[in-house]
């Protein structure tokens, strides 16, 4: 009760400044992605590709991640385990349902939307609650898979590893890149000839 009414405090000059400007942002979102009103057909497909793209493309690095800590685990040393309090602990069963809740109920509620509405989903709305997916995933698999501790090394070699690839991909499908490999997606348009376009005569 304390946190959302401290976050109704925080949200409160927000309000005040959509209130101000005529609730200009939703009067957007209403009459653009919300309002698009997609037939039933075009709602599953547009759905299920929001759903994918969250989980198999933009969460890929995470689950990458995530394979190598356990074949880390399979092979290499194990740090102990760290002491887990015991499952009926009431603490405990609210952390585990914060966890899963906002690895699991942001990433459902979204093309449930799609369906309903017939929104066009975007797909960086869903985003920010990835990061909670991956650790839902290892809460939900703790019957099937034990998980214990790992160094930190070889987390963080395999990060960099990582890190360091996405920087490659980012600039091959970059403006800058290779032509073949260019992604031709919004990000990527050509601005200078826009800019020219609309600049004064």
């Amino acid at each position: 009760m304390l946190a959302a009414l401290i976050a109704l405090l925080l949200f409160v000059p927000h309000l005040q400044w959509l209130s101000a400007h005529d609730f200009g942002p939703i009067h957007y979102a209403l009459d653009t992605s919300l309002g698009v009103h997609l037939a039933p057909s075009v709602r599953w497909v547009e759905s299920i590709h929001w759903l994918v793209d969250q989980l198999l493309n933009r969460a890929a690095p995470a689950w990458m991640l995530l394979g190598w800590v356990i074949y880390k685990q399979r092979g290499g040393p194990r740090l102990p385990a760290a002491d887990k309090p015991s499952p009926t602990h009431s603490r405990d069963r609210s952390s585990r349902a914060l966890l899963l809740i906002w690895g699991i109920v942001p990433l459902l509620f979204m093309p449930l939307v799609g369906l309903a509405s017939g929104a066009d989903l975007q797909l960086h709305w869903g985003t920010p609650f990835l990061l909670f997916a991956v650790p839902a995933a290892m809460e939900l698999s703790c019957r099937w898979v034990v998980w214990s501790r790992q160094g930190l090394k070889p987390a963080l070699k395999a990060f960099v590893v990582i890190q360091a690839l996405l920087m490659l991909l980012s600039y091959l499908t970059s403006p800058s890149g290779l032509p073949r490999f260019n992604d031709h997606h919004w990000h990527s348009f050509d601005s200078a000839a826009l800019a020219r376009a609309i600049a004064p005569k």
